[in-house]
Parts: C-alpha cells; sequence; structure tokens
C-alpha cells in the first residue's frame, strides 16, 4: 500500500506493506478514521471464495461510490490520529480461516520523524504526537505575511526551542499576540497537555483567533507467523471515560499453536506513554485456545498520578515468567511488574501508585495447592526534586485467592498524637498462611511522611495494620499471627528541629497487639495493650537541633538517647519489667505464653528523662 498524493499536513497519508499468507476465508478489520469515529469495516467474504468474492467486494465498492471514496481517503490519509470531535482510537482484526497462516505488517502514517520500531514475534507502535497551532487570519489583521513566514518556521517542526522563545514572543508582541504567550512555553516539547492548560482560557484564544488541536503520526511493525486455523479476535481501544484516560485490549484465539516461545508487543507515544508487555515460555508442541482481556487506567488528577489494570485471561498452559513496563511521560512515572511462574488461567486486579491494591483470584491447582505464583515484584518510581523516588514490593509463594492493601493512613490532625498519622497501613486476607512479603517505599514515591520499609514471612490468612480512632496503630492477624515480621520507618519529621531518623520493630509470632501514645504534661507514655503472645525487639534513634528553639546552639545537631522503662501487668498485676536505651528487648506476653495465650497484658513503656538527658550529653560529647 503506498499513498502517493501529496499532502500540506505532514500527519497525513498511510504507507507500507501487510502480508496475509493464505488469505483468510473471513475478514474484518476496524480502523479508527475522521470520518466515521466507529471505524471502518472491510465486508465479511465467507460467502464467496477466492477471486469471485473480491470481483463482488469491489462492484460493490463501485456501485456506492462518492461515500466510499470519501471513506477511504479518510482510512488512508489519516487513520489513527487524533483529530476530530473524539479522542477514541479503536483497532480491530477480526478473522476465520481454513488452516494456519501469518502476518506481517509494515506500516506508516505521515511523515513526521517517529522512533523506529523493531521487528518481533508480536507488535510494536511507534507514535509522535505535536500540537499543531493554528491562526485565524480573519480575527488577526496584525498579522503580516512576513511575521507568519516568522512564525511558520519556528514552528515547522512544532517544538519551540529555548533559543526561539525570544524571537518569536517578538514576534507575538509585534502582531498583537501577546495573550498566547502561555502556549510557547508548552510547546517546549512539543505537545500541550490538559495538565498545562489549567487556568488557561482557550475559548478566549479561538475568540481571539487562535486555536490548537493534538495530531499523531506513527509506525508499526508486526510479525505474527503460525496463527490458528479457527476465529482470531483482536482488538484495542483507547477512550476516555470520566476524563480518565482508559486502554481496552482483548485477543481471542481458537487452536493456536505458537511458532515463538516468545511474545512482545510494545506501543510508544500514545498519549505520552510507553507500554511494554513480555511473555515467555510458550508451548511450541501443543495447540490451545487463548483468551485475554485487559482494561489499563490512568488518574492523573492526583499528587501520585495511579496506574490500575483488570485482568483476566485463560493461555491454555502455565508460563515461565511475564514482564510489563508503563511510562507516563507526563507526569514522570514509571510502573513495572514481574511475574515468575504465570498461572494458566487467572483473574487479576491492581492499582499502584500511592496505594498498592491487589487482588487475585485463581483456580486452585492440585499439584501447587494454595500458592498460585512462585513470586512477583511490583515496583513504581516517581521523579521528584531531580530525582527518580522507588516504591518497590516483592511477594513470595502469592495464594490463589489473596486481596491485599497498603496505603498510608490519609487522616490528620495537628492537635492530636501526630507519631501514627500518614503511616503505611495493611490490610490483607489471602486462602494461605505461607506468602512472604517485601513492601519499601521513599516518601515522595508515595507522597508521604518519611520512608518506609515492612517484611514479612509466612502471612497468616488475615491480617491487618491499621490505625485507630485515637491516633494509635493496632495489629491483628489470624491463626498463629506472623510468623517474623520487620518495620523500619525513617527520616521522618516529627516536630520542628526534631527529626526521626530510624524507628524499627522486630516482631516473632504476632498476634495482635494495640499501641497508644499518650502525652501527660507533653511528656509520652507508650501504652500496648491486646497482647496475647509474641516477642518484640524495638529501637529508634532521633536527632534534634536545640538552635530551632535556642538560637544560642546555631546548627548544633545532638543525637538523642532515651532510657527507656518497659512494665509489663496483667490486670493490675506487674508481671516483668526491663530497661533499654534508644530501644527494648521484651516477650509481649509471659502469662500468656504460660496459660496458652488465653490472659491478655498490657505494657507501659516510659523514657526516664533524667538518665535520657545524661546519656544525650554523653553522645554529644564523645560521639
Amino acid at each position: 500500500m503506498e499513498d502517493v498524493s501529496n499532502y500540506d499536513d505532514p500527519f497525513l497519508g498511510l504507507n507500507g506493506m501487510m502480508r496475509l499468507e493464505p488469505l483468510p476465508a473471513n475478514l474484518e478489520i476496524l480502523l479508527p478514521s475522521d470520518l466515521d469515529s466507529s471505524g471502518l469495516e472491510i465486508p465479511d467474504f465467507s460467502q464467496g471464495e477466492g477471486v469471485e468474492a473480491l470481483s463482488f467486494f469491489l462492484g460493490d465498492v463501485v456501485g456506492i461510490g462518492g461515500l466510499v471514496n470519501d471513506l477511504v481517503y479518510g482510512l488512508v490519509s489519516n487513520v489513527g490520529d487524533t483529530t476530530g470531535e473524539t479522542e477514541d482510537v479503536a483497532y480491530e482484526l477480526d478473522m476465520t480461516t481454513g488452516e494456519s497462516f501469518d502476518i506481517v505488517a509494515d506500516m506508516r502514517k505521515g511523515s513526521v520523524p517517529v522512533g523506529e520500531p523493531a521487528w518481533q514475534h508480536g507488535l510494536d507502535m511507534q507514535a509522535t504526537e505535536r500540537t499543531v497551532l493554528e491562526f485565524n487570519l480573519t480575527k488577526l489583521a496584525n498579522l503580516t505575511e512576513s511575521n507568519r513566514l516568522i512564525i511558520n518556521d519556528i514552528l515547522a517542526d512544532y517544538i519551540i526551542e529555548i533559543d526561539e522563545r525570544d524571537q518569536l514572543e517578538t514576534t507575538f508582541s509585534q502582531t498583537n499576540l501577546s495573550f498566547a504567550y502561555p502556549l510557547i512555553e508548552f510547546l517546549e516539547d512539543g505537545i500541550i497537555t490538559e495538565k498545562e492548560l489549567i487556568g488557561v482560557d482557550v475559548e478566549l484564544l479561538e475568540n481571539l483567533g487562535v486555536t490548537f488541536e493534538k495530531r499523531r503520526s506513527w509506525h508499526l511493525r508486526t510479525w505474527l507467523p503460525q496463527l490458528p486455523s479457527g476465529k482470531i479476535e483482536i482488538s484495542y481501544i483507547f477512550s476516555m471515560e470520566n476524563e480518565v484516560p482508559t486502554y481496552d485490549f482483548k485477543m481471542n484465539l481458537e487452536e493456536w499453536l505458537p511458532a515463538q516461545e516468545r511474545l512482545y508487543i510494545t506501543m510508544s507515544g500514545i498519549e505520552q506513554s510507553t507500554a511494554e508487555l513480555q511473555i515467555f515460555g510458550f508451548d511450541t508442541s501443543a495447540t490451545r485456545d487463548v483468551y485475554v482481556s485487559a482494561v489499563f487506567t490512568r488518574q492523573d488528577n492526583l499528587t501520585v498520578p495511579r496506574l490500575s489494570i483488570a485482568m483476566e485471561y485463560d493461555v491454555g498452559q502455565s508460563l515461565d515468567y511475564a514482564y510489563a513496563v508503563f511510562i507516563d511521560h507526563e507526569n514522570l512515572v514509571r510502573a513495572e511488574t514481574f511475574i515468575d511462574t504465570v498461572p494458566q488461567r487467572t483473574e487479576f486486579s491492581a492499582t499502584i501508585g500511592d496505594v498498592l491494591i491487589l487482588t487475585v483470584d485463581v483456580p486452585q491447582d492440585p499439584i501447587k495447592g494454595e500458592t498460585s505464583v512462585e513470586s512477583m515484584m511490583i515496583q513504581q518510581h516517581r521523579f521528584v526534586d531531580g530525582f527518580w523516588w522507588p516504591a518497590t514490593t516483592f511477594f513470595r509463594d502469592i495464594p490463589s485467592q489473596m486481596f491485599l492493601s497498603a496505603k498510608p493512613d490519609t487522616r490528620y490532625d495537628i492537635r492530636e498524637e501526630t507519631s501514627f498519622q500518614g503511616m503505611m497501613t495493611l490490610d490483607y486476607a489471602s486462602n494461605s498462611d505461607q506468602m512472604d512479603m517485601y513492601i519499601e517505599a521513599h516518601g515522595r514515591a508515595i507522597d508521604a511522611k518519611g520512608d518506609t520499609l515492612m517484611m514479612a514471612k509466612n502471612l497468616p490468612k488475615t491480617f491487618k495494620l491499621e490505625t485507630t480512632e485515637n491516633w494509635g496503630v493496632r495489629i491483628v492477624s489470624s491463626d498463629n499471627g506472623v510468623e517474623e515480621l520487620y518495620m523500619r520507618q525513617s527520616n521522618v519529621p516529627a516536630a520542628p528541629g526534631v527529626v526521626l531518623e530510624r524507628l524499627e520493630i522486630i516482631g516473632e509470632d504476632l498476634k495482635g497487639a494495640t499501641i497508644t501514645i499518650h502525652r501527660p504534661l507533653g511528656y509520652p507514655v507508650i501504652i500496648l495493650d491486646d497482647i496475647t503472645t509474641g516477642r518484640l525487639v524495638s529501637s529508634a534513634e532521633v536527632y534534634i537541633e536545640p538552635g530551632v528553639y535556642a538560637p544560642l546552639f546555631g546548627g548544633l545537631e545532638v543525637d538523642g538517647r532515651g532510657v527507656l522503662l518497659d512494665a509489663q501487668f496483667t490486670g493490675v498485676i506487674p508481671t516483668s519489667t526491663s530497661i533499654g536505651i534508644n530501644g527494648v528487648v521484651t516477650d509481649l506476653s509471659v502469662v500468656s505464653t504460660l496459660t496458652a495465650n488465653s490472659v491478655e497484658t498490657r505494657h507501659i513503656m516510659v523514657v526516664e528523662p533524667f538518665t535520657s538527658g545524661i546519656a544525650s550529653l554523653f553522645a554529644m560529647i564523645f560521639g
């Protein structure tokens, strides 16, 4: 296919090659077009055979006349662009064949430079999006031809370089276009986004004679050998639902025998995003039916954008592993996941951003039992203050049924105890007690106070780490509790001039506890309630800048030391006491251990002020 027309618009024109061998008996292709937002459908060939069916089809095209000519022109010149009243884009392939066949395609739309797609088993589509400015000369009487030539020369590549700004601003000023100054800065990267338009009166710009629209050129290559001899349905739809970008992908193959063990799908440049999927481990010796349905959404109107995935699939066999990455170039967010030992059939949903919400439902395998996936990694990077900040989650021995929600507590009140405000909470439920978990998040990655690290071994079937109504924190779990738990918070601003450098907690066999902090006369008293079993080790490191309160000390930084007294009570009876500096080691319930966990105990921990002051003074003098 070659479009030999001469277009003034470099985003028009479709050129390339597509080869189907042999030709399917039934073929329907849906591609987006300016003239029909629902696409253009090629008629069904299944009622005829070979050249006879094609001749009848061509005869019908001739009979339709001008309407078909307009549609074909729109398809060839502007397929897959973003112009028109709708931003939706749809691609669909629906065919039936009596024998296996191959598809090879190399298609390019427009002449605007785009990235070079790779030849790979699957599909690679590279796109370039640009915002095109239009000037209404009837409303811009002062825009002379000489100034138009200057503007057109600068905007020829749709990007305004830094060294071109002064000349363009001068030209705008001379032609009474100074109201369009904001657009100059927005076009530094060649595209104007919805976020950049916040606060800009677009209707006023149009009334004054300046309009703009987003356009797209793309280059696609695909190699899909040995496609099945049955039904094939593949569709990709991009739409805006309630101003949220939504990507919908579906694939249905009957009796497919993979030609390669690996499949790659890459799409870059659409809506300033890059998506890549790699699947490894297809069995090339057996046929199977394949069904995949995946919906991706992006919420960009949050401080930390959220990426949501809802997926259901059945690939006819278990796979070695899968890797997926999604990059949001506008909001500078990168999300990726790696799954080791992908089950044959799964229903899966996840939300990644300032929160992690994960739901997994896998039919139980008699061989694997309650475990569905060997291991999985989910990671998100967010670019803030010139650096990439990661939030990483690892899972091992993932249950076949699981719900997990990890998110920062969003209740804040400066008048209440602030120690646990903004901390990471966890809600977990599954059908197994064998999963291990690792969560590490920098505060800037999830827009939270301080950095968080949490590791848990053999999580019980239910486990909750949550804040309480009286601004404390509660741990609740089923069965025998968490076998091993490690938590660390660091770089937490506690008060002006006071930074919690490190707070670490190590627990064993923790079934439940409630931690509350009271401050009589401003002095901290820590109370642990609802304890039945377990062992706990905790330590902390605090840095104090006394100069914040007494300028005499200047920028002096002191390593604060606290002598902690821990008293354990059963009812009103004291049962044990321990002491530590910047930490404590204790069996949470000695009595409960002796009574088969039938008695709950309480710990009251107090920082002894006099000894703590002496310890801090020695630390300042001797280090």
